[in-house]
This record gives structure tokens, sequence and C-alpha cells, in this order.
């Protein structure tokens, strides 16, 4: 973030700090996920697991990227075509999904390596 923030404009514009926003409650809600993960990833196992988490990850990026799409001011010489919104929107729906599975196979490498067992 502090890389992003030191290659933007002074002062930052509003978008920016939207985006760092959104990007600060991604992580929060990122750390709050793998435990929910780990125990999915023990009761259905890891291939339905990542695949659920895929899933979730892709209806995030979908929704962040439709709201960034709505919520983007109006700038004069910018007149981004509905195909535009729909491609940055698909690449963001792919990220997501990347980064769900990601986000799960840290959960599952820590399940892997937790000593305890069921029961203890």
């Amino acid at each position: 973030m502090l890389v992003l923030l030191a290659g933007a404009d002074r002062p930052p514009p509003p978008g920016f700090l939207a985006l760092a926003a959104v990007l600060i409650a991604l992580v929060i809600a990122g750390s709050f996920v793998i435990p929910i993960w780990w125990d999915r990833g023990m009761r259905l196992g890891a291939w339905r697991a990542a695949l659920v988490a895929a899933v979730q990850g892709a209806a995030v990026g979908t929704l962040v990227a439709g709201l960034f799409t709505l919520a983007a001011p109006d700038q004069p010489g910018v007149q981004p075509d509905w195909t535009d919104a729909l491609a940055g929107i698909s690449i963001a729906a792919i990220a997501g999904a990347l980064l769900g599975i990601i986000l799960f196979a840290i959960a599952w490498a820590l399940r892997s390596h937790d000593s305890r067992r069921p029961g203890d």
C-alpha cells in the first residue's frame, strides 16, 4: 500500500483513497475467512472447498469491480463503453477467484501443519 501511495499524485485522488479503504477491508475480511475455509476444507475435502473458495472470490471480485464501475466519477474525455466495464469486471472476477484459491491454499497449509487432532 505504501508503494502505491508513494507513486500517487499529491494529494492522492479520491479514487485512490477509496481503493485503499476497499483493499484494507478485503485484507481484514481475508483474515476472518481463513478459519472458515479451514473448517470447510475438513468437512468438504480439499477440491470441493477450493472450488467454493474460487466461486466466493470471483463473487467478491465482481462485486468490488461493479461497485467501482458504478461509482466511477465522470471524467472529461473518458467515456468507457459497456464492453470496457464488462472486461474490467471479468478481470476482477478472475483475479478474485485466484485470490480465493490462494487464501484457501494458505488455510489448507495451516490445517495440514496443525498438531491438534479432532477431539483434543
